[in-house]
């Protein structure tokens, strides 16, 4: 018989990635962990990538840029006409105004025309790297990040970025092994050694949890599953007044996450959208403030799941409650994503330790707004369907 609980939080949704927190100088947790047999493992192509260094690009007629260096005039990037005469300098200024935007996809065009011009400045290569990553455009990033190590082989940062991209892509032996290299090359006192060792520490952390690519992660025999009686389970949608503009964005985004999680589980988890929260099983909120620390779990908290259990019987779920958190510095590629994990909660779900599912805790690009076959998988093994 499960314990009665009046509430309890199932879980919520943070901006960083499994060690995202290294790169953006948050604490690195100490934790060591034992027994995790995680065989280190990489393709010779991989391999010979981070080793090799290729011969740099001839480079014809330049002309010089407020850097001091100096940039071609060969033919011109398919960059914007306002961009087009102004000097390398002041291209990555406005890259990186427009990627604080979000604007990923016009900074890279700009940051692509600036490593056309001085194609031997590792920085430029860099920041092309992390913008193509936020569009995930991955390939395309490594290859970056790579240029960076081959044009300053002392500078990990790329290194780290390239070990972070094959976390997204669920290449986490890929990942130790760079990170491997970073602690190797770097020498065991080296903060970038510490910081590798944190990574590792954190993958191992996420393997502890079970193995990220078991078919499912979620358990008939939890607790989190609504009754079969309770579908079509009753939902009401509530934005803060003072976000008018996003209540439309947002219902829609409530109706498309749990239409894909009914889809995802065969059509079983049926619901039905009413205006009345006190008829309501599930209630999604949008808010402009949130309790408690807006920092958890190395991230943001972009948002949080809790619930109660029956009031006559403790061992049936009640009720749950979603709140999708937003404000101005908001990253509006998060939004959907975050919806659609949390509502993942709202029916049951615990967090997934594999970053190639909804269900995993961090957000990250490409910001994918589907359930993986895998969380199909966890929601029909979570209420036994076949």
């Amino acid at each position: 018989m499960a314990t009665r609980r009046d509430n309890w939080k199932i879980a919520g949704c943070f901006s960083a990635a499994v060690f995202g927190f290294l790169l953006s100088g948050l604490p690195i947790p100490e934790r060591i962990i034992n027994g995790i047999d995680l065989p280190l493992l990489i393709s010779p192509a991989i391999a010979a990538q981070l080793t090799t260094k290729r011969p740099t690009p001839p480079v014809v007629s330049h002309r010089p840029s407020l850097s001091g260096k100096t940039e071609p005039v060969a033919r011109p990037a398919n960059i914007p006409k306002a961009y087009a005469d102004i000097s390398t300098d002041d291209l990555v200024k406005n890259a990186r105004l427009l990627a604080r935007q979000y604007k990923h996809k016009e900074a890279d065009l700009l940051l692509s025309e600036a490593v056309r011009r001085e194609p031997k400045v590792a920085k430029f290569h860099y920041l092309l790297g992390r913008g193509l990553t936020e569009e995930g455009r991955f390939q395309k990033a490594v290859e970056e990040f790579l240029e960076c190590t081959f044009l300053d082989p002392n500078d990990s940062r790329a290194r780290f970025e390239i070990a972070q991209v094959y976390v997204y892509q669920g290449r986490f032996k890929d990942a130790i092994a760079v990170l491997e290299q970073i602690k190797s090359k770097a020498g065991p006192l080296s903060p970038e050694s510490q910081m590798a060792t944190g990574a590792l520490n954190s993958i191992a952390a996420f393997y502890e949890l079970g193995d990220p690519y078991s078919a499912s992660y979620a358990s008939p025999t939890a607790d989190l599953a609504w009754q079969r009686s309770d579908f079509p389970i009753k939902v009401a949608i509530w934005s803060d007044p003072e976000m008018p503009e996003l209540k439309a964005p947002f219902r829609q985004a409530v109706i498309d996450a749990f239409t894909r999680w009914r889809d995802a589980s065969g059509g079983w988890l049926r619901f039905q959208i009413v205006d009345d929260q006190r008829q309501a099983k599930i209630v999604c909120k949008l808010v402009g403030v949130m309790r408690g620390s807006k920092y958890q779990g190395g991230g943001v908290k972009l948002g949080e799941t809790l619930g109660d259990y029956d009031s006559k019987n403790a061992d049936v779920r009640g009720f749950s409650r979603v709140e999708v958190f937003w404000d101005e510095e908001s990253n509006p590629a998060h939004f959907r994503h975050v919806v659609i994990h949390e509502v993942g909660h709202a029916l049951g779900l615990p967090h997934s330790n594999n970053t190639l599912d909804i269900m995993y805790p961090f957000v990250h690009p490409p910001y994918v707004e589907y359930p993986s076959k895998r969380d199909a998988s966890s929601i029909r093994a979570l209420y036994e369907i076949k």
